[in-house]
């Protein structure tokens, strides 16, 4: 148990050394912004895919 807890006590209660610097190319940004957009429109308005998966799987059923 001691080794448990002296983990959880490093965890939470040691200064951290901070955040370093990761440098992020263009195209990782782009793909970043694109799959954010995705997911929204998705989350909002989940219609045309779920119609898309509605007549997929009516096809396979047949």
């Amino acid at each position: 148990v001691y080794y448990y807890l002296s983990i959880v006590k490093v965890m939470y209660l040691t200064e951290g050394e901070g955040l370093p610097e990761v440098p992020v190319h263009g195209a990782a940004k782009f793909g970043m912004v694109l799959s954010l957009i995705v997911t929204l429109f998705l989350g909002i308005y989940p219609t045309p895919l779920a119609q898309m998966a509605i007549t997929a799987a009516s096809s396979l059923v047949k």
